[in-house]
């Protein structure tokens, strides 16, 4: 094992222990080579840990792709049964305009008189 290999293993070391500090100082009794190669190799698991990242978010999203492609015929399906289906009219031929607006009325005015004997003037 080379003496940068020993050095990154003890900072690692430090830093899982959550010692900053020892880290640093373990650095800096290094010198500035072995300052600059730590950096070198922290940026370098940084732009690897981002791309695993990438890459899991695009196997997921083509996973998810996929899933629809499957699911999308029977999805289909379902709605053009659910907009072939027949529903029973609402309005009939031969009813009267207006005949729910006349029992509203009717049921206003009853419970104005029921109202009223309860509570005379």
């Amino acid at each position: 094992m080379s003496t940068t290999d020993l050095l990154a293993a003890q900072v690692k070391q430090a830093l899982a222990q959550g010692d900053k500090a020892q880290a640093l100082r373990l650095l800096r009794e290094a010198g500035m080579p072995a300052l600059r190669r730590a950096v070198q190799e922290a940026q370098a698991q940084a732009a690897v840990a981002r791309h695993d990242g990438e890459a899991r978010v695009s196997r997921a999203l083509a996973n998810a792709a996929e899933q629809a492609r499957q699911q999308a015929p029977h999805v289909q399906a379902g709605v053009a049964a659910w907009q072939a289906r027949k529903r029973p009219p609402t309005v009939v031929m031969g009813d009267p305009p207006g005949s729910p607006r006349r029992v509203l009325v009717a049921l206003a005015l009853l419970a104005l008189a029921a109202w009223l004997g309860l509570h005379p003037p």
